[in-house]
């Protein structure tokens, strides 16, 4: 019987603690929050409330962000810096 690593085990406790933040603040918060308030936005008077947890929310949300992510790169390509204007 071969002697494990004494830190293999902090090593895994770690990693499922990361990857739980991971999964709750990037898919639960940054992409299904913006994702179901989109499609809520969109969804017709009297039609029942989008599903919190379904695809089209997590894909509307990611749609989201890269569309702010496009805009930003835009805007920010567009801004000129003059050295002279500096001093």
């Amino acid at each position: 019987m071969a002697i494990d690593d004494p830190t293999d085990g902090l090593w895994r406790v770690l990693w499922r603690v990361f990857m739980w933040f991971f999964d709750q603040l990037v898919v639960d918060i940054l992409l299904r929050v913006p994702g179901y308030f989109l499609v809520k936005l969109f969804t017709p008077a009297g039609a029942p409330d989008p599903d919190p947890d379904s695809f089209l929310v997590a894909l509307v949300g990611l749609l989201f962000w890269l569309a702010v992510c496009a805009v930003g790169w835009f805007v920010l390509s567009q801004i000129r810096f003059s050295p002279r204007s500096w001093s």
